[in-house]
């Protein structure tokens, strides 16, 4: 080889025909994205908005969570108040159909 260890033949490698196309393309008018900090900062402000859009998702997941929970509770709340007032209405019934018949109920009752 040349000596100075790249490998490659004459010594201006690659840079030179890259340089040229970027500049041909940069006269046609075409955006050219090769600015190692404007692409760094493109780096930064696209993670910093799925981090936000990670952090919307995670807010709106517990939300629903939330959510989830309350109307279970209440649904177990509605269904006991509603075991409870069966129950009663039935004690209810039965006293009153011990009462008006007299029994054994009625008896002890009276005599207490």
């Amino acid at each position: 080889g040349d000596g100075d260890g790249d490998g490659g033949g004459d010594g201006d490698g690659d840079d030179g025909t890259h340089d040229w196309s970027t500049a041909m393309r940069r006269a046609a008018g075409e955006r050219v994205l090769d600015d190692p900090k404007a692409l760094k900062k493109a780096l930064r402000r696209e993670e910093k908005r799925k981090e936000k859009a990670r952090g919307k998702w995670a807010s709106r997941v517990e939300g629903q969570e939330k959510r989830q929970r309350d109307a279970q509770e209440k649904r177990q709340k509605n269904l006991k108040l509603r075991r409870d007032a069966k129950k009663s209405r039935k004690i209810a019934k039965r006293d009153k159909k011990l009462a008006d018949r007299g029994g054994p109920g009625a008896a002890f009752g009276a005599s207490a």
